[in-house]
């Protein structure tokens, strides 16, 4: 199995890492999500955080460590750069790599999805407030 450039979603900021993750429980749903600055075309562009939906049975298992260490455990020949990646460990189950030049976040779950992309915001922290705001 190998890691493949998750294309299908927001390439995120390589530079500062801004990201924070979300989980809430209720008897009625159960919610991870993950808010993470996205990659600007130039500098001038306003800041923008992409808000994903983790989900599935069992809930998503998130890991953070440093990079180094990461990459460490890896096949050396096929080194992963900084970016967003994904790998399919079975039929139902995949796993999103979150990869900056400091640290890799590693989430295993069944669904994956973007809910929005928000604009202006000062950090991960401020987006997920705002998201959550808006949602309810």
């Amino acid at each position: 199995m190998e890691f493949t450039t998750a294309d299908h979603l927001p390439a995120p900021q390589r530079l500062h890492e801004d990201l924070c993750w979300f989980h809430h429980h209720s008897p009625q749903e159960q919610t991870t999500l993950l808010v993470y600055a996205t990659e600007r075309d130039f500098l001038s562009a306003p800041k923008s955080f992409a808000v994903l939906a983790l989900s599935g049975e069992p809930a998503p298992e998130i890991h953070q460590m440093p990079a180094a260490d990461y990459l460490q455990q890896l096949n050396p020949d096929d080194p992963l750069s900084a970016g967003l990646h994904y790998m399919a460990l079975d039929e139902k189950t995949g796993l999103l790599l979150l990869l900056s030049q400091e640290s890799a976040l590693e989430i295993t779950c069944q669904q994956h999805q973007l809910q929005t992309t928000l604009y202006h915001c000062t950090d991960s922290q401020q987006a997920l407030m705002q998201y959550l705001r808006c949602s309810d």
